[in-house]
């Protein structure tokens, strides 16, 4: 796979998780359980923030890796639309991600991984989208 393609991957499912925010946050996620749209969209977005901020300071941004750092309140969006706010941190996840050449090694989490490992969010197939009644989820076997 190309970089292109990746970019049209990303593009695509980040825009469709975006769309599904703007919508009904409190449909439940079927195969996460106790998990609504609106928790999964934080989720996605909170990931793609701490990859964004450990790429830019070339380390991870907290001991303990995402995990720790996503469940901290503080860190989570100060705002009821989650589409606009999933948008942007794609957007300059995207930024940040993009500048890099494929066989780039780049802080994610809490170690290096190569920037086009395949290393998209499973989340983004798995989460959000499977609330989804139209379509299952991007890029799933129908």
């Amino acid at each position: 796979m190309i970089v292109e393609d990746y970019k049209q991957i990303f593009e695509e499912a980040t825009a469709r998780i975006a769309d599904l925010a703007s919508g009904d946050g409190n449909l439940p996620i079927p195969h996460i359980s106790g998990w609504t749209m609106s928790d999964a969209v934080i989720h996605a977005g909170l990931v793609f923030s701490f990859v964004t901020k450990s790429v830019k300071q070339g380390s991870p941004i907290a001991d303990g890796g995402v995990a720790r750092w996503a469940n901290d309140q503080s860190n989570h969006p100060q705002t009821s639309q989650l589409s606009d706010w999933f948008r942007a941190a794609a957007q300059e996840m995207a930024e940040v991600v993009w500048e890099h050449e494929p066989r780039d090694e780049v802080w994610t989490s809490s170690r290096k991984w190569p920037k086009l490992s395949g290393n998209m969010n499973p989340a983004m197939k798995f989460g959000p989208q499977a609330s989804s009644t139209s379509k299952p989820c991007f890029g799933c076997a129908a």
